[in-house]
């Protein structure tokens, strides 16, 4: 149903249904707890994001996240840092598709090459960026992303805070300024705390990074010199896993309906979207999936609705281009960390993480799993300690609602 009050917040966009209209509610009524709480309350996240923008879509989905979050108040967004080569196209990318969401004094830093192994860059990460991609011009403008990180950390620091780190890409930036003098005491005074997206684990009584998380596989070594930091320091930290990911099934409806809106995001992220799950087909098809199971009948079982539409287990497996339109999810991964570095009422508000059952032993005071990956030796079992449904309806709400408060002009609570 769409949402159509007597009386309507100024801050909520039109075009909402009932339900994605109630996401920003109990966001507004959140912030307004907050105000009225003081310094007694929850304090509202300033948050610095390092991200590999259009290696997937996912990371451009965290940041319209965190865009509609920073407008109404929520979090305050003090910088992002694009890294994976080629780091100053992704970082470009990044200042093009902020200003087009109205951002433009939030700064953009260029990272590190982010890997230990060559990037392959495929031919969907860069299509259709013509709308916003700023010209090479204004690469000049752009801040090392080292520096970035030093400026946003000591301006903190001199006005009494501390800073939310969201890692939602490789490690290898946070552990080159954590590896230095400057750098490590900038982290131990200004850094509140961690939210990531990736894996990891106590190992007797050791913080592990999980490498068989993608982010953490960029870089292990940097990933794990982060980790003992966090780990040494004291550093609160939660990491947003692919268990939990994965139970987050968001249609692929909402890419098509932010298409409509005729922001120049929404019909890149359809376009990378089909390009994205079409180049994971073809090498599902192929004698090299990415994993071994992960074959063309594995595909079309569950990454499709081919099967599930009537077509048959014996018929003739369709080709690339006919299997488009039973692309069915987006798979989100950045854009549950994001919403998780909104602040522990959010998270409590929309009750997006359940106790523990299965594994007691990823039961940390400080370091918070959301989706416990299973282990192969010792043998533990997978534990999905996080509720779906509500994840997937904040994010939904959020991706519409970014680009909806662009094009309709709303205002902002900053």
């Amino acid at each position: 149903m769409p949402y159509e009050p007597r009386s309507k917040n100024p801050l909520i966009p039109n075009g909402l249904t009932n339900a994605e209209a109630g996401v920003y509610e109990k966001l507004i009524r959140i912030v307004a707890k907050r105000q009225k709480a003081g310094r007694r309350g929850h304090k509202t996240p300033h948050i610095i994001t390092i991200t590999d923008l259009a290696k997937d879509y996912d990371d451009l989905t965290a940041m319209l996240c965190l865009k509609e979050l920073n407008r109404l108040g929520v979090v305050t967004l003090e910088g992002f840092v694009a890294n994976l080569m080629p780091a100053d196209r992704r970082a470009l990318f990044g200042r093009g598709a902020l200003d087009s969401l109205g951002l433009p004094k939030v700064p953009m830093g260029i990272g590190t090459k982010g890997s230990q192994k060559p990037h392959e860059v495929l031919d969907y990460e860069f299509a259709g960026i013509n709308d916003f991609m700023p010209p090479d011009e204004r690469l000049k403008e752009l801040p090392d992303g080292q520096d970035l990180l030093k400026t946003v950390f000591e301006k903190a620091i001199k006005e009494n805070r501390k800073l939310t780190f969201l890692g939602i890409s490789s490690l290898m930036d946070i552990a080159e300024f954590a590896s230095t003098k400057e750098g490590a005491e900038l982290l131990k005074k200004g850094l509140s705390n961690v939210v990531l997206q990736g894996g990891y684990r106590m190992v007797d009584g050791k913080l592990i990074a999980d490498p068989e998380a993608a982010n953490n596989g960029f870089d292990i070594d940097g990933a794990q010199i982060f980790h003992t930091f966090m780990q040494e320091n004291k550093i609160p930290s939660a990491v947003w896993t692919k268990v939990a990911t994965f139970a987050t099934a968001i249609p692929t409806t909402v890419f098509e309906f932010m298409e409509d809106t005729q922001h120049p995001l929404g019909p890149y992220l359809r376009k990378v979207q089909i390009g994205q799950d079409s180049s994971f087909y073809l090498k599902a098809c192929s004698d090299k999936p990415f994993a071994p199971h992960m074959t063309q009948p594995w595909y079309l079982k569950n990454r499709s609705a081919w099967l599930s539409s009537g077509h048959e287990p014996d018929e003739p497996y369709p080709t690339v281009e006919e299997l488009v339109p039973f692309f069915i999810n987006i798979i989100a991964y950045d854009a549950l960390a994001a919403i998780g570095a909104a602040g522990e009422d959010v998270v409590e508000e929309f009750k997006f993480v359940k106790p523990l059952t299965s594994r007691p032993d990823a039961d940390d005071p400080l370091h918070k799993v959301i989706g416990v990956a299973p282990v192969k030796e010792p043998p533990l079992p997978t534990d999905c300690n996080f509720n779906s449904p509500p994840m997937n309806l904040v994010i939904t709400a959020l991706l519409k609602g970014a680009l909806l408060s662009c094009q309709q002009g709303l205002q902002s609570t900053k």
